[in-house]
């Protein structure tokens, strides 16, 4: 779900495209995907939204990749997985999309690790998990993308655990589940990160509740 600078509330459903809401007059229109206009919503399984400065809406599919929808010609442009094209989104299933402070977008897809996106060319770098090295993406399945500071990514994975990723290196910290370790991480799926306003990185596991993360000590504490 997302409220737009004008109070717009946008919802996104698992099977029923887009519901948008106006406040006034209090109306709802719905957003779905249809095979005969190409400038529809690619994909009826809506997983993430994001809002950038220009107010153009980004929206992340699950199976159908990345849209921008254009309010002025009330259309859907596309940006999908193409086998073809080493510069296309990794992924049709965008889980998190991010513009850090510096304006660069970030697409977390599932199953294609992270993307670099450039809205100006249309063209996708990929960053994705390598077993040979460990200064890699741990895992392709992203499922949240947080902007901790600036040149500062984390980045929470579904099975690798958590990734601190520095922009500016392109270098991945792992942070993992190691049960010999009682301060390491309690679990490797990661569903939902914010920070405080103390500097505290909060995390949502799946399995084992709400983990605390002190990114100064580096430790974990776990709240189930």
């Amino acid at each position: 779900m997302c409220e737009d600078r004008s109070g717009v509330i946008w919802v996104g459903t698992y099977g029923g495209g887009i519901c948008k809401f106006d406040r006034e007059p209090k109306r709802f229109r719905r957003f779905t995907h249809d095979p005969e206009n190409p400038n529809s919503l690619s994909h009826i399984f809506v997983r993430s939204f994001y809002e950038d400065q220009s107010g153009t809406l980004w929206v992340g599919t699950d199976g159908g990749g990345l849209n921008k929808y254009d309010q002025g010609k009330d259309q859907f442009i596309h940006y999908r997985y193409n086998p073809r094209d080493p510069a296309s989104l990794s992924n049709d299933r965008v889980f998190s999309i991010v513009k850090d402070s510096s304006g660069v977008f970030w697409i977390g897809t599932y199953g294609g690790g992270l993307n670099r996106f450039d809205p100006n060319s249309g063209k996708f770098i990929h960053y994705r998990h390598s077993p040979t090295d460990p200064n890699s993406l741990s895992d392709d399945r992203i499922r949240v993308i947080y902007e901790g500071q600036p040149g500062v990514l984390w980045i929470g994975t579904d099975g690798g655990g958590l990734n601190k990723f520095e922009t500016g290196k392109g270098i991945f910290t792992r942070y993992r589940h190691d049960p010999s370790d009682p301060n390491s991480l309690s679990n490797d799926y990661i569903t939902t990160l914010c920070k405080d306003k103390s500097g505290i990185l909060w995390i949502g596991s799946n399995g084992e509740g709400l983990i605390k993360f002190d990114s100064q000590r580096e430790t974990f504490s776990n709240y189930t």
